[in-house]
């Protein structure tokens, strides 16, 4: 299997566990696989984003007794 692969699915597990301090190393070639590694960083930036919102959602919601949220039509947070 290729290096560079191998890389890929040991970062994609390292994700899956919740760490997301390695990167992907992107080569000069810019070949499929490089393409593939540039997505699998992008994710680990969507992903980290999204645990620091929910992880700041739930200190918010444990720290307040009462919450009131307010929706729109699509559920959404006002």
């Amino acid at each position: 299997m290729d290096k560079r692969l191998k890389e890929i699915s040991s970062v994609s597990s390292n994700y899956f566990r919740g760490n997301f301090e390695r990167k992907v190393a992107i080569s000069e070639a810019f070949d499929e696989p490089d393409g593939v590694s540039m997505n699998i960083n992008m994710l680990d930036e969507e992903l980290m984003a999204a645990m620091i919102s929910r992880n700041y959602f739930n200190s918010i919601f444990n720290a307040v007794t009462d919450i009131v949220l307010v929706l729109n039509s699509r559920g959404i947070i006002q």
